[in-house]
């Protein structure tokens, strides 16, 4: 059975942070979340002296260094090849929504963040359907707009959330202490925010300032992944919103 595991990064307010996203971790296998996090805190009392934290709670150069992430990252990442990690984020660009464009997005917070999160699955589940995985999705119990939200999603017929709802079931809220995993993640959408903004400070170009910590982090959004014919699929885990902007910020997405 395969696990999902969703986070967020910024507000949903229009007036709040600039950008805001949904990063879900993918594992093929559940099972596999356990050694993924124990490698992910034994990287990070390494690397940070600690155990690995939520974004928020790192300090110090633990979250402004760029070649002490880098290199915490580059240790991980080598330690967990053989499991196949995998995510998606989606960035929005919530300074581009207007009346104009999308009513909804404008005028309904709930409905961008099931913009946000219906990318996220439309991608996600053309992969489950390809190799008839099963799958549970837990989501930090934090995360009170998104249960609130649930049942709005599915009347207002967002299409990709309310079918991996039938076909999957609803979402766990857990607890980082019944499942450490959300830390990882939460960690992973902080930083990816992280490197996002650094890209933008630099004037949307390369190089940047965090470039070095994306360089690593960005290959756990494009791995190849097994299929259970043997052929490989080509993993394409970033996406950016509005799709007609996305070339500004190609330079990003596409940073070696």
């Amino acid at each position: 059975m395969a696990l999902l595991i969703s986070d967020e990064s910024g507000d949903l307010g229009l007036k709040g942070s600039r950008y805001y996203i949904v990063l879900t971790l993918l594992l093929l296998r559940d099972e596999d979340a356990q050694r993924v996090m124990g490698v992910a805190n034994s990287s990070a009392r390494c690397h940070f002296g600690h155990p690995l934290r939520k974004w928020n709670s790192m300090k110090g150069r633990d979250k402004t260094d760029p070649q002490r992430l880098a290199t915490f990252l580059a240790d991980f990442l080598s330690r967990v090849k053989d499991i196949h990690l995998c995510a998606t984020a989606v960035i929005m660009d919530k300074g581009l929504i207007t009346p104009q464009r999308s009513p909804k997005l404008y005028d309904d917070a709930s409905y961008r963040m099931g913009w946000c999160y219906g990318l996220a699955f439309k991608r996600i589940g053309r992969f489950l359907a390809r190799t008839r995985l099963s799958a549970r999705w837990i989501v930090d119990d934090n995360s009170e707009p998104l249960k609130r939200n649930l049942q709005t999603y599915l009347t207002k017929k967002l299409p990709e959330i309310s079918g991996f709802l039938r076909r999957y079931g609803s979402p766990e809220f857990c607890s980082s202490k019944e499942q450490p995993i959300l830390i990882l993640v939460d960690f992973l959408a902080g930083l990816t925010g992280r490197c996002f903004d650094s890209f933008k400070q630099a004037g949307m170009v390369v190089p940047f300032l965090f470039q070095p910590v994306w360089e690593r982090l960005k290959s756990i959004f494009y791995p190849t992944l097994p299929l259970p014919t043997g052929q490989p699929w080509q993993w394409d885990g970033l996406l950016y919103w509005p799709i007609e902007h996305r070339d500004k910020v190609q330079a990003f997405l596409n940073c070696p």
